[in-house]
């Protein structure tokens, strides 16, 4: 009986292990596991079933595994895809596409998505604005009702109208200038590019201002697009006018390079001159407050009830400026000398050093004059009981010194260096006469270089 037991478990074995091989063989994937698998919001499965494929450029790459309710109105597709439909990124789109045109079984068209873009994970969800669904037979034929269609046929009546007594002539002579004119268009959307990192993009932001703007104000953009229509409909109520404004429009596009050109030519100029009017700019809203200040402030003074004392007080200064005046002409004649010979002699001198070789202190006169008044007056503060005292301190040397006899003194002597120099030396035809009618801005500067003599 053992033995019996035995061999049926091993047949029993045998057997679970082939239907476990031929389960893999036929399904790789471990029972009660799934593949990689991404859930998508629509706002309709349309006809996808169970089993659906899920295709990449044409390929199958998964199927749909299940069919559920997603948020509001929206149903969430959910389906797997096998290795070679991986990776699948975060901007990934999925259209739900017919096999057969407009009508027959649907699958999913994916795209994975740019690689630079974060990568879904297993469980991941595609939102509903990077999903679309396909347009059905029916929702076509309920686009196009009566009132389109009656639209349309106008639309098409007018383009034959169009088209007819020399209309197709003037298409085709058109195209002749599709070549200049797409350069051109070329030429502007290059331009369009900017120059300098984030241009579009800021250009992009001041383009969302303004239509937010537009947007804050829905009554002013009505009356925009009224405006607009007006002007249209103004332009289409005389087409002559209207042709020769394009005429116009035309010369002053062939005649616009050259005026570009100059320019381009002044705008390094003008950067120039707002780079100098920069600092203006910065220091203009103080400026512009002060003088706001003083406008505010002169205000005051003509203000109801100051007005009369302003006048008042103004009155007499302008009944005493005509005599102000009058004397003040009389006054600067005078002062005109005076202040030239100021400017012309007496401040160089001041200025100018004294030239005493060893002994030069390498000061402006004017320091020397000023150190000179100080030891003048302190030469005189000496007192004893008998007064004020003057002190005098001689220096020994082989030459004999003596002055003439001094009041309450007497006569002085003294020894000095024989090399004892004297400057300046006296002028032997005197002192230089004083002439009072030349003026003294004409009169050359004098020169403080005098000479050395003995000083004996």
């Amino acid at each position: 009986m053992s033995r019996r037991l035995a061999n049926q478990l091993i047949a029993v074995g045998v057997f679970v292990g082939i239907l476990l091989v031929g389960y893999f063989a036929f399904h790789p994937s471990l029972p009660f596991t799934h593949g990689f698998r991404i859930k998508a919001i629509t706002r309709s499965a349309n006809q996808l079933r169970h089993g659906s494929p899920v295709r990449i450029a044409g390929i199958d790459v998964g199927k749909v595994v299940a069919i559920d309710p997603g948020p509001g109105n929206t149903t969430a597709v959910t389906f797997e895809l096998d290795d070679n439909g991986q990776p699948v990124h975060s901007d990934a789109t999925l259209r739900i596409r017919p096999r057969v045109f407009l009508e027959g079984g649907f699958y999913i068209d994916l795209t994975s998505g740019s690689p630079s873009a974060p990568v879904l994970k297993d469980g991941d969800s595609i939102p509903l604005p990077q999903t679309s669904d396909p347009v059905q037979f029916h929702q076509m034929l309920t686009v196009f009702e009566r009132p389109l269609r009656d639209r349309l046929r106008d639309t098409f009546g007018e383009l034959a109208t169009g088209l007819t007594g020399g209309g197709a002539e003037g298409l085709r002579e058109t195209t002749r200038n599709l070549g200049p004119a797409l350069r051109d268009v070329a030429i502007d959307a290059q331009a369009a590019r900017g120059t300098e990192p984030h241009d579009v993009s800021r250009l992009i932001s001041s383009a969302s201002r303004v239509t937010g703007a537009l947007a804050d104000e829905p009554r002013s953009l009505a009356d925009l697009v009224t405006n607009f229509r007006r002007t249209a409909d103004a332009l289409s109520a005389d087409d002559t006018a209207l042709g020769d404004g394009l005429d116009e429009l035309d010369l002053l596009v062939r005649s616009a390079p050259s005026a570009l050109r100059a320019l381009d030519g002044t705008l390094p100029v003008a950067e120039r001159v707002l780079r100098g009017l920069h600092p203006a700019v910065l220091v203009a809203p103080k400026s512009l407050t002060q003088s706001a200040e003083v406008i505010e402030e002169l205000g005051s003074l003509v203000a109801p009830g100051a007005r009369e004392r302003t006048v008042a007080g103004l009155r007499a200064t302008f009944l005493d400026l005509p005599t102000l005046l009058v004397r003040m002409s009389l006054l600067f004649p005078v002062t005109k000398d005076l202040s030239d010979c100021l400017h012309s002699n007496i401040i160089p001198i001041l200025k100018a050093k004294v030239p005493d070789g060893s002994l030069s202190e390498d000061r402006p006169v004017w320091q020397d004059f000023a150190h000179s008044l100080v030891g003048l007056t302190s030469a005189s503060q000496d007192f004893d009981g008998n007064g004020y005292a003057i002190r005098y301190q001689f220096g020994g040397g082989s030459q004999g010194l003596s002055t003439d006899a001094l009041p309450g003194v007497g006569v002085l002597r003294g020894q000095a260096p024989a090399n004892l120099q004297a400057r300046p030396l006296p002028r032997a035809d005197g002192a230089p006469a004083i002439h009072r009618d030349v003026v003294c801005s004409t009169q050359p500067v004098p020169s403080l270089d005098t000479p050395v003599g003995s000083g004996s």
